[in-house]
């Protein structure tokens, strides 16, 4: 069965220099964030347990990057450090949240800042503790929307740069109801391709 914070706190931990990921998945071409989502999506059942990721090996990342499923023509690089980001994530989950993401959020009892909130726990997870908080947000925000309405989304401080734009915009996290704005906002996105 999906578990989508799981899911998306995998994704989010190997974010980062995505660049190189291009191609065709199931007919469609994409590259960067949008390969990476689409890409794990097809085996999202298996990303989505913190023990599959704790003992995921090279050749399975490269084939779940891969067009087709093929290691050998997957174009993801930085293959050994996206793997310790994914045993680490995966190893303070079993360590600490019975392999469960939402865990995080059930132990913090809802809250997302002070002693033993969602923040301080994340801060806590390796590659989620930066101070900008740039990954803890996204995982919050992809992962747990409705329940943080009710426990103090004032205290969301997100950092705002092309990439979390970029991501908020395509994961639906914000809609452009201005179309105005939206023109404006694909032509500089246009600009960084």
């Amino acid at each position: 069965m999906l578990n989508e914070a799981n899911y998306w706190i995998f994704v989010i931990a190997i974010c980062q220099h995505t660049k190189s990921l291009q191609g065709r998945v199931d007919g469609t071409w994409c590259r960067g964030w949008d390969y990476l989502v689409r890409a794990t999506r097809r085996v999202v059942d298996e990303v989505g347990s913190a023990e599959a990721m704790e003992a995921i090996d090279a050749t399975r990342l490269r084939a779940i990057l891969s067009d087709d499923f093929d290691p050998d023509l997957s174009s993801v690089d930085r293959v050994e450090e996206r793997l310790a980001q994914l045993h680490e994530v995966a190893g303070a989950l079993l360590a600490e949240y019975e392999g469960q993401a939402m865990n995080i959020y059930c132990h913090a009892g809802g809250h997302l800042r002070g002693a033993g909130g969602i923040f301080e726990r994340l801060g806590k997870i390796p590659h989620f503790g930066d101070p900008l908080e740039k990954k803890a947000n996204c995982w919050l925000l992809s992962s747990t929307p409705r329940e943080l309405a009710a426990r103090g989304p004032e205290n969301l401080k997100v950092c705002m740069d092309y990439h979390a734009m970029r991501v908020a915009l395509r994961t639906g996290i914000v809609e452009v109801t201005d179309p105005g704005l939206l023109i404006a906002l694909k032509a500089e996105g246009a600009r960084f391709r």
